[in-house]
């Protein structure tokens, strides 16, 4: 749910925030914008989607995610990248 997402990150600040792209009460566009302007510290963020949507894996560059995972995905491979975010 996008806004208990946003209500979430803004009582925990966290360190990554996994966003899914398609969520009820929003998405995970609009979240990663709400995250990045309401803390005071720059948010990674890493996106997964079911969709097959050409234009989206652009669009998650542009936002400034730090990765773009296509379900099914990997689970190694996100796994890198959140340590490699992390610098673990």
């Amino acid at each position: 749910d996008a806004v208990l997402g946003v209500s979430t990150a803004l009582r925990t600040a966290p360190d990554l925030a996994l966003l899914d792209i398609m969520l009820p009460a929003g998405n995970g566009f609009t979240v990663a914008d709400r995250i990045q302007d309401l803390l005071p510290k720059e948010t990674p963020f890493i996106f997964l989607t079911a969709s097959k949507q050409p234009d989206l894996r652009k669009k998650a560059w542009l936002a400034g995610a730090v990765g773009f995972f296509e379900k099914p995905y990997d689970t190694d491979e996100l796994l890198s990248s959140i340590k490699n975010t992390l610098g673990e």
